[in-house]
């Protein structure tokens, strides 16, 4: 399946909504976690240093963090962290 074909077949799944795809979509709240989580991880890592990876971050600063930032840092305080998993060690 070629990349267009896969891109068009995720974005019909966002567009489309819970009600024609029996609940089985994306809510903004969990492309916004993907999004954190994504900058997080690269803003922590070795790949920071990489052009591309370094671009992200920007953007996330500029325009992610900037426009939401009051919804956003309320967001990721509500979110698990690692010590709720400790004991699972």
């Amino acid at each position: 399946m070629s990349g267009e074909v896969r891109l068009k077949q995720l974005e019909q799944f966002i567009l489309d909504g819970p009600t024609q795809t029996n609940g089985q979509c994306f809510s903004v709240e969990t492309l916004l976690d993907i999004l954190i989580c994504l900058y997080d991880e690269c803003n922590n890592s070795p790949l920071r240093r990489e052009k591309n990876i370094l671009e992200y971050l920007e953007w996330g600063e500029l325009e992610c963090m900037s426009c939401m930032s009051v919804h956003l840092k309320s967001r990721m305080k509500l979110s698990l962290h690692h010590p709720p998993f400790h004991f699972l060690v």
